[in-house]
């Protein structure tokens, strides 16, 4: 669409703050890790709406592939593409990549997660399950839903105990 919407420019805004400097942990109640994705793209790419809304369109892409790649390592290949198919092409996430929304981080780091996470229990790889650890605290840094994500991953972990699943 033409223009921005709200949001958008205030994401815009706190970009471009990151992108001169002013580095926070959270800008009010937003979320971050989105600011500091598109200020980067700011530096290579110049500051506009559109350099704003490539940087969603980028993190759409990547987590359909992060999804792709969790899903075949829990569930197959087969599974795991058609779970990326279906991110790339579903409506909300289409939608949260065409325009400059924070919110698109939230399933790529959350997928990316999952994957290093289960590969790292699967082979016994201390460092996937290092970098999983690490994408899990990161979630907190995508949208306010993320909140929830840790407590749902510490129940998997927690079931698998109980029920002594490999």
């Amino acid at each position: 669409p033409p223009g921005l919407y709200h949001d958008e420019g205030v994401y815009g805004l706190h970009s471009l703050s990151v992108y001169i400097g002013d580095l926070r942990l959270y800008y009010g109640e937003r979320e971050p890790l989105f600011m500091y994705w598109t200020a980067l793209l700011f530096h290579l790419f110049g500051i506009c709406a559109l350099t704003l809304r490539v940087s969603a369109a980028i993190v759409g892409t990547a987590a359909a592939l992060t999804t792709a790649l969790a899903g075949t390592s829990m569930f197959g290949r087969r599974a795991g593409l058609l779970a990326g198919a279906t991110m790339a092409t579903a409506l909300w996430p289409m939608m949260v990549s065409r325009d400059g929304f924070r919110a698109g981080t939230l399933p790529l780091v959350e997928t990316a997660c999952v994957w290093m996470l289960w590969e790292g229990w699967k082979r016994n790889s201390p460092w996937r399950l290092v970098v999983g650890g690490g994408l899990l605290g990161l979630t907190l840094y995508t949208y306010i839903a993320s909140r929830v994500f840790p407590a749902a991953i510490v129940a998997l972990v927690a079931w698998q105990a109980l029920t002594r699943r490999p």
